[in-house]
């Protein structure tokens, strides 16, 4: 498996780096030229753009990754990665580790781009110093528990998601749902979006409402008397966290599945 990660999170890289690096150079330039000129209606243009590149670059480049899986496995690659003597299971775990790394450096530099589009635009500095301030200020005021909880609960919403992924990219190039193409990997990942979302807010606000229910204000509404149901805020994860860890599962199990059933046609 670790021959095969190193591999795709190499080409990965090769093919969006572009995308990661573009916007960072234009936050430099277009701040910079800011600074220099004032609001020049052709900087501003520039600004614009540069903002938009901010947003997107981040997206496309793990839009991309997709793709470059999609064409390992299942497109015009697939014969030489199915020729690889790995199991099913190596695969799917090699997959899921690169878009996880992906996401990660593509969350870097959107913080990169963050840090110094404020920076070289309004004259102030902000340090890591300052994140990490407001971090123990809110471990002070929110508490520790509720801090894992919520940092517990992005991990597992980010795991699910690219399970979603893989198993739209495998299940829409499988014979299940007819002939294989990227649209039927896109209309996959949208039902399955749907569904999943759907069922998640459900339970999302059955968490938050029985949490509400649970506080007792006084007839003035203006002093909650158990003050303490709040440091059990985290309770409100709960719920979403066990249903995000059962869609997970069986996303994975099925991807599993269908991958391995198409490696033994083949």
């Amino acid at each position: 498996m670790g021959k095969l990660l190193g591999r795709i999170f190499k080409e990965d890289i090769k093919s969006t780096i572009l995308w990661l690096i573009l916007p960072l150079v234009l936050a430099i330039v277009f701040a910079s030229l800011l600074k220099a000129f004032g609001e020049n209606p052709l900087v501003m243009i520039g600004m614009g753009l540069t903002m938009a590149f901010v947003v997107i670059g981040p997206f496309v480049a793990l839009v991309s990754v997709a793709i470059n899986d999609y064409e390992r496995f299942y497109g015009k690659y697939a014969s030489f990665y199915s020729a690889i003597p790995i199991e099913t299971g190596s695969i799917l775990g090699a997959r899921f580790i690169n878009y996880i790394l992906m996401t990660l450096i593509a969350s870097l530099f959107a913080f990169v781009y963050f840090l110094t589009f404020v920076n070289l635009a309004s004259g102030s500095t902000i340090y890591l110093s300052d994140a990490f301030e407001v971090f123990e200020r809110a471990l002070s005021e929110i508490g520790g528990a509720n801090i894992a909880l919520i940092a517990l609960y992005m991990v597992i919403m980010l795991v699910t998601n690219i399970m979603q992924v893989l198993f739209a990219i495998t299940a829409g190039s499988s014979r299940i749902f007819g002939r294989q193409s990227k649209l039927k990997v896109v209309l996959v990942f949208m039902a399955v979006s749907l569904i999943i979302g759907y069922i998640f807010v459900a339970i999302q606000a059955n968490s938050a409402m029985v949490y509400e229910n649970s506080l007792y204000i006084d007839d003035n509404l203006s002093n909650i008397v158990n003050a303490k149901v709040y440091n059990r805020g985290y309770q409100i994860t709960i719920a979403p966290i066990a249903y995000n860890l059962i869609v997970t599962l069986l996303l994975a199990a099925g991807t599993y599945y269908i991958h391995d059933k198409k490696l033994s046609v083949a």
